[in-house]
């Protein structure tokens, strides 16, 4: 999705959405052949958390920043133990059936 209709789905500015982007690291849409961005589902979601902080708990960008920071690292922790947990089950099959 475009700034454009991200802007309109989450019912902000342009210019609030471009102001996300520099402020924080972590919502990062890339730039398409023509200059636009475009905002994968993952950049759609943080852009909803970020507004979500900011107008429903009423957190100022610093402070939705060093949330978002947080739940970002707790879910690569997740995902790296799941990750590694897959592999170590791959690694006790390949175990199993050699013995055989």
């Amino acid at each position: 999705m475009t700034l454009m209709e991200v802007s309109q789905l989450l019912k902000i500015s342009q210019h609030k959405l471009r102001y996300w982007v520099k402020r924080f690291p972590f919502l990062c849409p890339k730039k398409n052949e023509d200059g636009i961005l475009e905002f994968s589902m993952r950049d759609i979601q943080i852009a909803m958390r970020i507004q979500y902080l900011n107008e429903n708990q009423n957190l100022s960008p610093k402070k939705c920043g060093e949330v978002i920071v947080n739940e970002l690292a707790n879910e690569t922790d997740f995902q790296l133990l799941y990750s590694i947990n897959k592999v170590r089950a791959d690694i006790i099959k390949l175990k199993q059936r050699g013995k055989k």
